[in-house]
């Protein structure tokens, strides 16, 4: 007998290029801009030009320093 409770089946984990799109998603909108070179980034893997291991490890990479910016060495 019934008591009306279904079993839920747990959801599976998200796909990995569901995670990488909302992981560079989550990057892009807390910068609120998006820069040319991530539209380049964005685009050769929309063409599948580069993977998600490639995308992910290029855009979330630091931004390089700027070079009129003097650059912190730990010590000075």
């Amino acid at each position: 007998m019934s008591n009306g409770a279904t079993s839920r089946q747990p959801l599976p984990p998200p796909s990995r290029s569901e995670a990488v799109r909302f992981s560079i998603a989550s990057t892009i909108m807390e910068g609120q801009s998006v820069s040319e070179d991530m539209e380049r980034l964005l685009h050769q893997w929309k063409e599948e030009a580069i993977d998600d291991d490639e995308l992910m490890r290029r855009a979330l990479e630091p931004e390089p320093a700027l070079a009129d910016e003097p650059v912190y060495t730990p010590g000075e």
